[in-house]
């Protein structure tokens, strides 16, 4: 197994390992050469997806900007991934999460990203902060070339990323439990640990 292959496989299982739903998004459901514009909304996995504004480093903004579906493979993943390019891109999976992890490539320009409503404007990805709207990122190079792992963990309500020649794939989001699920979790711990107990 790849290097980054291991290092997505131990932050999926870290951070959700008690998660009861999570949602994965590779875009095999969307067109491949399919654009995006500021304005536009699709759907991938379940998850609504909207292009957005994109800020530059050094001021000013667009709203110009395009995802693309492509197949170059440049996020790490296989099959599709989109391609950013001065587009900034907001996901709503239907609930807050408890988590999110992804694959990006990245080719040059700067990052925005938004978090429960908490913004930066950051020339790479490595210089995004560890900490934003309450949460903690963690940002793994895969020693200069394609296919780097980004991961936040926390509780999201919002979150948008946005870029300059930026690819993302394998978006992996935990979603927290209803209240009610939550319950039924909790209860069907509680049953296994029994019959462990009398099994011993």
């Amino acid at each position: 197994m790849k290097k980054m292959g291991v290092v997505v496989l131990v932050a999926i299982v870290v951070l959700f390992a008690n998660s009861a739903s999570a949602l994965v998004l590779d875009f095999s459901d969307l067109t491949a050469g399919a654009t995006y514009n500021v304005g536009d909304s699709f759907v991938s996995s379940g998850a609504v997806i909207t292009g957005q504004e994109f800020y530059w480093l050094g001021g000013g903004s667009t709203t110009g900007g395009s995802a693309t579906v492509e197949t170059g493979g440049l996020a790490g993943g296989a099959g599709n991934e989109l391609g950013l390019n001065n587009i900034n891109l907001s996901f709503d999976f239907g609930a807050p999460l408890d988590g999110l992890a992804l694959e990006y490539g990245y080719g040059g320009g700067n990052i925005n990203l938004e978090i429960n409503g908490d913004f930066v404007n950051v020339s790479d990805m490595l210089s995004i902060p560890h900490n934003l709207g309450g949460t903690e990122i963690f940002t793994f190079d895969n020693n200069g070339s394609d296919g780097h792992m980004f991961v936040i963990g926390g509780q999201i309500n919002s979150f948008a990323l946005g870029g300059q020649e930026l690819r993302i794939d394998n978006i992996v989001a935990s979603v927290i439990p209803e209240p009610a699920t939550a319950v039924l979790l909790g209860l069907g711990s509680l049953t296994m640990l029994k019959r462990r107990k009398r099994s011993a």
